[in-house]
C-alpha cells in the first residue's frame, strides 16, 4: 500500500510533468526527468565505488556502461554516450 504522502507527491508530480490535465507531457518535463535520473545514477555510482578499491574503479564503471547500454537498447531508448560514469 502506498502512503498518503507518497500518493500526494505522485499526483503533484504528474500534474507538474503533464501540464495539468491536458495529458501532454511538457518538454521541460523530459529535461527534468533526465536531470533527476542522471543525479540518481551518479549517487548510486558514488555509493557503489565507496566499497571498491580505487584501482578497480575504471573496470567497474566500464562494466556498468557495458550492462546499461544493452538494457537501454532493449527498451528502445537511444542514449548518447558521453563517456564513462564518473562520480
Amino acid at each position: 500500500m502506498i502512503s498518503p504522502v507518497t500518493a500526494i507527491k505522485a499526483i503533484e508530480m504528474k500534474h507538474k510533468l503533464f501540464n495539468g490535465g491536458t495529458g501532454a507531457m511538457r518538454s521541460t518535463a523530459w529535461k527534468e526527468i533526465k536531470v533527476h535520473e542522471a543525479a540518481r545514477e551518479q549517487a548510486i555510482t558514488i555509493a557503489i565505488l565507496e566499497f571498491i578499491p580505487m584501482e578497480q574503479h575504471d573496470a567497474v564503471t566500464q562494466r556498468m556502461e557495458d550492462v546499461t547500454r544493452p538494457y537501454y537498447d532493449s527498451i528502445g531508448l537511444e542514449v548518447k554516450h558521453t563517456g564513462r560514469w564518473r562520480p
